[in-house]
């Protein structure tokens, strides 16, 4: 049978978990051309910290989808390889921006052809 103390600590659990819940953000990633070939998808949703950056939200993409990293980064002031392109919403983005909860994020690599 529960004791008073073990509700407590159940309690305080869910409390903590809604606390996190609330500080959390739900972001969009949006990847095209052979960026998608290489993470496998077209898409990716992830939950991060309300604070977070678009450089925390690359982080994590890169996290969870690695085989990006060599397509995406280099050692260049934006931490961006040159040729790709980093969008918020649809404008360009840098990584200091803030996120805010239904942000879209999308990776653009060049594109050629006519």
């Amino acid at each position: 049978m529960p004791t008073a103390e073990s509700n407590k600590e159940s309690d305080e659990s869910s409390t903590t978990q809604d606390d996190t819940n609330m500080s959390t953000i739900s972001i969009t990633w949006r990847l095209f051309a052979d960026l998608a070939e290489i993470a496998g998808t077209r898409e990716a949703s992830i939950e991060i910290a309300a604070s977070a950056t678009v450089g925390d939200a690359l982080d994590r993409l890169l996290e969870n989808k690695p085989t990006l990293a060599d397509r995406v980064l280099a050692d260049t002031e934006t931490g961006l390889a040159t040729e790709i392109n980093l969008f918020q919403n649809g404008s360009d983005a840098k990584r200091d921006n803030q996120l805010i909860d239904g942000d879209e994020l999308a990776l653009f690599p060049p594109v050629t052809g006519g």
